[in-house]
């Protein structure tokens, strides 16, 4: 135990926001203290709605400098998100272009089309546990 209990960092990549949370643990009770929170939005570029990856990293980044400048102690970070959106890298790891977010309209229809042709939906959310994602506008 440091600084009066144990301490995590979570951080928290929503639809609309990014949080970085401090969970805390002393005397068997839990904590959370936000440190930081930003909004972010997929923003047009080359007709596809895109995240701005350099400035949330960048502003990832400066939440987990004021975790750290804090002097408390941080054991484990843990960090959840959609799980929806991806980035394309090339054969040495570089990042190909921005992540197309899943609000993009490029997949409109493609859940429909699978689960006419391979699965039943009611199959596929019991299989997976996830909802069809359609475009939402932002």
């Amino acid at each position: 135990m440091v600084n009066g209990g144990t301490h995590c960092l979570a951080l928290d990549f929503g639809a609309s926001s990014i949080r970085l949370i401090d969970v805390g643990l002393k005397d068997g009770r839990l904590t959370c203290t936000e440190i930081s929170r930003f909004a972010h939005a997929p923003c047009n570029a080359g007709g596809h709605l895109v995240w701005d990856y350099d400035s949330l990293y960048d502003r990832i980044l400066t939440a987990l400098q004021a975790a750290a400048g804090s002097g408390r102690k941080y054991h484990s970070i843990g960090a959840d998100s959609w799980g929806v959106d991806y980035v394309l890298l090339d054969d040495k790891g570089e990042r190909i272009g921005h992540p197309v977010s899943y609000r993009d309209n490029r997949t409109n229809g493609q859940v429909e089309r699978f689960t006419n042709r391979c699965i039943r939906a009611g199959r596929l959310f019991a299989a997976t546990g996830l909802p069809p994602l359609a475009s939402i506008p932002p």
